[in-house]
């Protein structure tokens, strides 16, 4: 119902808010609907909104769950200079967010703790266990010995 209603509200040419795509893409996250979260935020880009760093920390959710980590470590590179400021924390819930799934993820783990760092920001205790912990669950390979 939450999609139909939004088509509605296009088709009577009202214009969606960042905060109305930002609540579909959720929702399509939560229903596991990643493609359609992506075609949203591919949507709302094509209409020239500027996404905030929630919506975007939703997109590279959706990007990781759909197996789109390239995707995923392209927007992370790119959310400071393209996007509204990052702020730490979310960086933080990032990190917090792609911790012990895969190898892929360890990856997006380890890019935006580097965006965290170029950003000028330290790290705290909860992102140094999250990546320690991520670390431990695949201990072979280059990821152990960074």
């Amino acid at each position: 119902r939450l999609l139909e209603v939004f088509n509605e509200m296009k088709d009577n040419g009202i214009m969606p808010s960042i905060y109305i795509y930002g609540a579909v893409i959720s929702a399509c996250i939560s229903l596991s609907k990643y493609s359609k979260a992506i075609t949203f935020f591919k949507e709302l880009n094509e209409l020239g909104l500027k996404p905030d760093v929630n919506v975007c920390k939703l997109i590279i959710l959706a990007y990781e769950r759909n197996g789109q980590h390239e995707l995923a470590l392209e927007l992370i590179e790119n959310i400071n200079s393209k996007y509204d400021t990052v702020e730490a924390e979310t960086l933080n819930s990032m990190i917090q967010c792609f911790e012990n799934k895969d190898q892929d993820s360890l990856e997006i783990t380890f890019e935006v703790l580097r965006r965290m760092r170029q950003l000028g920001y330290n790290p705290d205790t909860f992102v140094y266990s999250s990546i320690i912990q991520a670390c431990a669950k695949f201990t072979s390979g280059s990821f152990y010995n960074r």
